[in-house]
């Protein structure tokens, strides 16, 4: 469950949905059943940050060549001002430009 649901909340799918800036905390039970009994196995409790992605960082982009009408795929770090995320999924668009040199 999530404590403050302005901030983030668990959708359909069973992912945490970041929704607002802030930080709440995640509560997480695992439990077992038998014979129409539940069982604690573990219980634990995290903090959820959202944020704002203010840049990307591309690893070892001037080890790489992109060649005119060629395809490629980037894995790029989403950061906060200088902090890198664990863990960030958004939609990112940005204006490539080539040289031919």
């Amino acid at each position: 469950s999530i404590k403050d649901e302005y901030i983030s909340e668990i959708d359909e799918f069973g992912e945490v949905l970041g929704k607002h800036v802030g930080e709440t905390w995640l509560h997480l039970t695992l439990y077992y059943k038998s014979n129409n009994q539940r069982y604690v196995l573990a219980s634990r409790k995290s903090k959820i940050r959202v944020a704002l992605i203010t840049s990307i960082e591309i690893p070892m982009m001037n080890e790489r060549s992109v060649f005119v009408n060629s395809l490629t795929r980037l894995n790029v770090r989403m950061k906060n001002n200088n902090e890198t995320f664990l863990h960030a999924i958004g939609p990112l668009s940005f204006d490539w430009q080539t040289s031919t040199s």
